[in-house]
């Protein structure tokens, strides 16, 4: 058995102090490689949750339609066909989209009635709706104030018929009994990023009026609805495979997911949750190849202390439990550091991404101080292998 040269304490106060440079460069290397693991695993368990709300955030997720014959228009990523058919909706679709708003189960459900017009020669896509409800159903449009305002105007639309905002503008309407006049006093203009860019959007009575339709007190007929409701993609597709109402049913009412937005929300969480591995795994190993140079300079500084202490009696497992020990205080500093720069890293990505602190998790502090003293522990092995390696006697010869 071998016997101990002596308590570790003051040579670990040498080892740590009287080489500081050296044993900073090394802690600086975990805190480095853990504040990113830190700050990444702190956005990683509020990512989730909040880039959902973001998803959420960006227009409609349901859209209803009739169940027979062709959608009439583009909108966003989904492919509804040509604009044309008949408007088979009406009053008990309309009736029960308003109940699922005002019993908080949609945020938003907007009515859409197409129809082609024209500005001499250029044609355009019309949409009648509820132009107040159409902006809550797309928060992330950037529309100045509605009051006074009888339509919202794509930007590329725009563009193609010379309108500015606060202009006017009078369409042609291809109606049942020919072309009618839709005079626009006041438009506003959307950028949308999509296929609405190409629409103009109409107070429903204006576009109702220019059709020569006299709207019952229930409202016009309209070709489709979209909507967006809160919740995890799980819970709106399960929303969307509910039976509808017998008076949207007896309309030929179909609801059903925006499979592009209800699907994108899994992949963008998996590539994001891919990206965050993949930074924090790239930032470990760099932590970890520039602790092992560090460490293994200072067991070469530290030869000749290694070899009197083998010639005192010091074993092999005394010495692992030296460097361990030394590899535990490295580890244990550089996590606690990298802990605090990762949670300033995470509080500004937080408010920089979503506008919102992220939540300290009780379970990261921990793991992320105990991945500083793994790092560590790893990057000691082969500067121990090496101290392990070194024959006492013809080093104190001077060999």
């Amino acid at each position: 058995m071998s016997r101990r040269p002596g308590p570790f304490p003051p040579l670990l106060r040498g080892a740590l102090f009287a080489r500081r440079g050296r044993v900073l460069l090394a802690v600086a290397a975990i805190a480095i490689g853990t504040s990113v693991a830190a700050a990444l695993l702190l956005v990683s368990r509020d990512v989730g949750s909040k880039v959902t709300r973001e998803l959420r955030a960006y227009g409609p997720n349901l859209v209803v339609a009739s169940a027979e014959g062709a959608l009439p228009v583009g909108t966003r990523d989904l492919s509804l066909g040509s604009v044309g058919g008949v408007a088979r909706l009406g009053p008990g679709t309309r009736a029960w989209l308003a109940g699922e708003v005002a019993e908080g189960r949609l945020v938003a459900a907007v009515p859409l009635r197409y129809a082609v017009g024209r500005r001499g020669d250029i044609p355009v896509i019309i949409a009648g709706t509820d132009l107040a409800a159409l902006a809550r159903l797309h928060p992330e449009w950037t529309l100045p104030p509605l009051g006074g305002v009888d339509a919202i105007v794509g930007a590329v639309v725009a563009s193609r018929l010379n309108l500015s905002r606060g202009e006017g503008a009078t369409l042609e309407i291809d109606g049942p009994r020919g072309p009618r006049p839709l005079g626009l006093t006041r438009v506003a203009i959307a950028h949308t990023g999509g296929s609405e860019d190409q629409q103009v959007f109409v107070r429903e009575d204006r576009l109702a009026d220019a059709l020569g339709e006299v709207p019952g007190p229930e409202g016009a007929p309209f070709h489709l609805a979209l909507a967006r409701a809160d919740g995890a993609t799980d819970a709106i597709v399960a929303y969307a495979a509910r039976p509808l109402p017998a008076a949207a049913h007896a309309e030929g009412a179909s609801l059903r997911p925006v499979r592009q937005l209800s699907a994108g929300d899994g992949a963008v969480l998996a590539r994001l949750r891919l990206l965050l591995v993949t930074v924090t795994v790239v930032a470990l190993v760099a932590a970890l190849l520039c602790s092992m140079s560090t460490l293994t300079d200072l067991v070469l500084e530290r030869t000749r202390e290694i070899a009197l202490l083998r010639a005192l009696g010091a074993g092999r497992r005394d010495l692992v439990r030296l460097f361990a020990t030394e590899a535990l205080a490295l580890g244990t500093a550089g996590g606690a550091a990298g802990l605090v720069i990762g949670m300033v890293a995470a509080q500004a990505i937080g408010l920089g991404v979503f506008g919102t602190s992220i939540r300290i998790a009780p379970l990261v502090p921990p793991a992320v101080v105990a991945l500083g003293v793994v790092t560590a522990l790893v990057a000691s092995v082969l500067p121990l292998r090496h101290a392990l390696a070194i024959e006492p006697a013809p080093v104190l010869r001077g060999e």
